[in-house]
């Protein structure tokens, strides 16, 4: 039998999801596993952090936690302090970040399953701001990549060029783990926000790690990038800095390491 949906007033709406009997029950089930979901991977499960954000107490966010009904009011505020969007708590769990983050498919021929995570495609400027503006890009993205055993947070961004190419090529869809910037992996390549000592920001590039003399990292281009461009050097203006020179650690911010890469079709098509 096809289920029937209910129909709510544009008021209704805008006022929250308003259940009664069983559903109502259910809808305060739903809430609370989604504000300890949100609490455990935004928070490492901290309920004081959790708090501060909402502008509420800690004891009160604890209550909920632990089972103390959830209203519409309260549930909306706290999507209102979180930057989440308005009715994302009432969604069913694993839905409440504006798609479902983890599929499990059945490999036809080891007769095993494999638990793919659908990243969400987010932009660059996003992917290295604060976090709070990063979740909420998260919440609020449109597409998502499947990748098998991606960590909880990761993001998918669009490769803007072909500077680290055939590492990294234009189109393609870097899956970044927010949560890995230290200590850094030599040869590595990670999603870095480059600017000047004076703290000017410049522009958010992919760039891979390297380990100097003494410990010290710079962020550069591929030896090839770096020869082809001395050879250009030598051509034009002896002390041009550009932008495939490294470049050291004092004017970079790590936004994450690069753990894996998704091709679309048309890019795929592109290379061949």
């Amino acid at each position: 039998m096809m289920e029937q949906e209910a129909v709510v007033s544009p008021r209704k709406k805008a006022r929250g999801l308003k259940p009664s009997g069983k559903d109502k029950q259910q809808i305060y089930v739903v809430r609370m596993a989604n504000l300890r979901e949100i609490i455990r991977k935004w928070f490492k499960g901290r309920t004081q952090e959790c708090a501060e954000k909402v502008g509420t107490t800690n004891s009160y966010i604890w209550q909920l936690v632990k089972g103390k009904p959830m209203g519409a009011d309260s549930a909306r505020k706290i999507e209102q302090g979180l930057g989440l969007e308005e009715g994302t708590l009432d969604r069913k769990p694993g839905e409440a970040f504006g798609y479902k983050q983890t599929v499990t498919v059945q490999l036809r021929e080891a007769g095993k399953t494999m638990p793919i995570m659908l990243v969400p495609i987010i932009s660059l400027q996003d992917a290295v701001g604060t976090k709070e503006r990063r979740k909420q890009a998260m919440v609020q993205a449109k597409q998502v990549v499947p990748i098998p055993h991606a960590p909880d947070g990761a993001i998918g961004v669009e490769v803007p060029n072909n500077v680290l190419c055939p590492r990294l090529c234009a189109g393609e869809i870097a899956v970044v783990d927010p949560e890995q910037t230290a200590p850094l992996v030599n040869n590595a390549v990670y999603l870095i926000d480059w600017h000047t000592p004076a703290g000017e920001r410049l522009e958010p590039l992919f760039r891979i790690a390297h380990r100097r003399d003494g410990g010290q990292h710079t962020f550069e281009v591929p030896p090839q990038r770096q020869r082809e461009m001395r050879q250009l050097k030598r051509n034009g203006p002896r002390h041009t800095r550009t932008i495939e020179d490294p470049i050291p650690m004092d004017e970079v911010t790590v936004a994450g390491i690069v753990i894996g890469a998704w091709r679309p079709m048309a890019v795929a098509h592109a290379a061949r």
